[in-house]
């Protein structure tokens, strides 16, 4: 009897622990900008952002007018390159199958991870391109050949390249375990203006933007 109540004692300070957790971090994250705010954002933020960010955008007046995504494709060791595919279209469609379900936060997860890549990316080359002017080539070489190695070493391209070799062998059977090339693209795509409406049957009216990342190869070149 008395290691049940200890065990029950253990389970509700461990939960009152995480829930107080939780409010705390809310509570960082919703508070008017401050130096305590800015100082508990890296790592208030990314807790948030992942599963617990909400916004008005998908109401008027000012509804989203991009989506962003993290694509990849993928090669086999015999050559089968296969199409490009959004990360998170396996949870996506897992939505629509179960409107209730927990799919739609889980997306978060896949979207968190291609933010925080671009994030580690622009880090890189703001560190390693500092002063460099852009009419020195020589220098713009040497400092973007360190963005590439920083970004390559470092703990969001090493999540990022797991979840898009994840990726391709969920969507892609035929490539399976011998994925041996990963490309990986953040992709931006913009909706039409509602200005441009009538212009809805051409596809030249999308505007689609991308930003490359460095090739990830299953043997650890690059």
């Amino acid at each position: 009897m008395n290691r049940d109540k200890t065990k029950m004692g253990i389970a509700a300070a461990v939960a009152l622990g995480v829930l107080g957790a939780h409010v705390v971090a809310t509570a960082l994250y919703l508070i008017p900008d401050s130096p305590t705010k800015r100082s508990t954002q890296a790592v208030v933020g990314p807790y948030m952002h992942t599963l617990w960010e909400q916004n008005w955008h998908l109401f008027s007046p000012n509804p989203p007018t991009q989506g962003e995504t993290l694509v990849v494709q993928c090669v086999s060791s015999a050559g089968l390159e296969t199409p490009w595919v959004d990360t998170s279209q396996a949870v996506v469609r897992k939505t629509f199958e179960s409107p209730l379900g927990p799919y739609a936060k889980l997306r978060y997860i896949y979207k968190g991870v291609g933010e925080q890549l671009l994030q580690r990316m622009q880090r890189s080359v703001t560190e390693s391109c500092n002063g460099t002017a852009p009419s020195d080539r020589d220098g713009v070489e040497r400092c973007t050949a360190e963005a590439e190695r920083m970004l390559t070493s470092s703990a969001e391209y090493a999540v990022a390249t797991r979840f898009a070799t994840d990726a391709c062998r969920s969507h892609f059977g035929n490539v399976g375990d011998a994925v041996s090339v990963v490309r990986l693209r953040w992709m931006k795509s913009f909706a039409f203006p509602f200005s441009k409406r009538s212009e809805i049957g051409s596809r030249s009216a999308y505007k689609t933007e991308y930003v490359e990342f460095p090739t990830f190869r299953t043997d650890g070149q690059h």
